[in-house]
């Protein structure tokens, strides 16, 4: 039995969070030992991690080995590593592994680009099989600095990896354009749970719509990339030039307060509903007519996967949203400005035939899911090493 570690920074209720979350549950347990780390035990989906351990996973929670000791010395001692722990979390990651990560493991993954993958390259068991997982176009984000500084410093941790697993084509081309990685990529998608999802679909929905309007839901965390300002200012134009109907984003986020107050400016407070985080998000989606991505970037965007599982047809400003299409026409993808994104709704809404026809596409495309191959893919990965 092969001992697999995955390593991830927190319980954040995000798109990998929950990807992770499925491949826990979903490798086989006869042939793999598993472990999730986690650096900090923040985040909305602790329960939910704490429940992979009723399908046999390992949950470690990093340094949590050092107790407060039986005596002075052993309580200096474990005060001193946590220190050292803390302060070489970001600036030498080697020491960081050798007092965290205490245990062999045969496969070690970084299931994230940033911390994980500094961490896990730093990796002092040579004879450990490595994979990073990388869910988002890195050309768009920063924080890549807090850890790396350099992007030639990046490309060296990156290369000391056996396998980088990309969430879409759209994906591994960015890694290759900004860090020119292409050697033992591999493109697998997210794991879906058809019939999870499904099941979870049909729970009671704890908003009460209006159904006399169309209903239209995002899904995401509320945070920049979002653009969920873009989406409310879209709604807000929509609904004065007589276009009725009601919003619904399920998330929550840093910039909860902010959309909030924008819905009270454009004065939409009736029209635009705020769920905060949902542990299920499948209820508020079932109910809607349609679903919109207006995000501006997305790694492969999973709530879409999942909307197609419940035939929901999708307007997206998001170009990697047509890889989750396949050769089905799903929805509409626009260009990411907000009149084109706002077009895309408004046909929508306004036609009822192309409407219909998108429905259809996406349940015949939700039906393929069930076909999900994305575990074997990464069982056959890791045997074959």
């Amino acid at each position: 039995m092969k001992k697999v570690l995955f390593y991830i920074r927190s319980y954040f209720g995000g798109g990998a969070e929950r990807v992770l979350i499925e491949y826990a549950k979903l490798l086989d347990k006869e042939k793999y030992d598993v472990t999730i780390m986690v650096r900090r035990k923040q985040g909305d989906f602790r329960d939910k991690f704490l429940a992979l351990q009723d399908y046999g996973v390992h949950l470690r929670e990093c340094c949590d080995y050092l107790t407060p000791g039986k005596n002075i010395l052993q309580r200096l001692y474990n005060v001193v590593l946590s220190r050292m722990a803390d302060f070489s979390e970001f600036r030498f990651p080697s020491i960081f592994y050798r007092i965290a990560i205490r245990e062999k493991f045969d496969v070690e993954i970084a299931f994230m680009h940033n911390e994980a993958a500094a961490i896990i390259a730093s990796s002092s068991n040579k004879k450990s099989q490595k994979f990073l997982w990388v869910h988002t176009d890195l050309r768009k984000i920063d924080s890549w600095k807090l850890y790396f500084k350099t992007r030639k410093r990046q490309r060296r941790f990156f290369n000391k990896f056996d396998h980088c697993i990309c969430v879409s084509n759209y994906v591994a081309d960015a890694l290759n354009d900004l860090l020119g990685i292409n050697r033992n990529v591999k493109v697998i998608y997210n794991p879906i749970d058809y019939k999870r999802i499904l099941s979870l679909s049909i729970e009671p929905c704890q908003i009460d719509y209006n159904k006399k309007f169309p209903i239209i839901c995002a899904v995401g965390r509320l945070s920049w990339e979002k653009n969920f300002q873009m989406l409310i200012q879209v709604h807000a134009e929509l609904i004065s030039e007589g276009y009725l109907h009601t919003l619904c984003i399920v998330g929550g986020g840093p910039l909860e307060s902010d959309l909030k107050a924008l819905i009270k400016e454009l004065n939409v407070t009736d029209t635009v509903i705020l769920t905060g985080f949902k542990s299920n998000p499948y209820p508020y989606i079932q109910q809607a007519d349609f679903l919109v991505c207006s995000s501006v970037y997305e790694g492969l965007h999973v709530v879409s996967q999942e909307a197609i599982i419940l035939g929901k047809p999708i307007v997206s400003c998001c170009s990697v949203v047509q890889e989750t299409f396949g050769e089905y026409n799903c929805g509409i993808i626009t260009e990411n400005n907000k009149e084109d994104f706002k077009n895309g709704i408004v046909k929508m809404l306004k036609d009822k035939t192309f409407f219909y026809k998108c429905k259809s596409e996406a349940e015949k495309r939700g039906i393929e899911y069930q076909k999900d191959i994305s575990v074997k893919q990464i069982e056959s990965l890791i045997d074959n090493f």
